[in-house]
């Protein structure tokens, strides 16, 4: 794009930059995508958690069996 000439008669110095275009902003959408992945992250966190938890207490015993 570019910017309106300015008028030639025009005396004030600052014209030329105050003639433009105004440029609409195009904002991206939330997709189904992204609610769908976000609540999917969340489950694996759970699982992962559940795992930790689960190899902890193998831990523990195997270190029960040691002794």
């Amino acid at each position: 794009m570019f910017w309106e000439k300015a008028d030639y008669d025009d005396s004030d110095p600052f014209a030329a930059f105050r003639k433009r275009q105004k440029e609409k902003m195009k904002l991206r959408k939330k997709t189904k995508y992204e609610i769908e992945s976000y609540v999917k992250m969340f489950e694996i966190r759970a699982q992962s958690i559940d795992v930790l938890s689960i190899l902890q207490d193998a831990y523990k015993r195997e270190q029960l069996k040691k002794r």
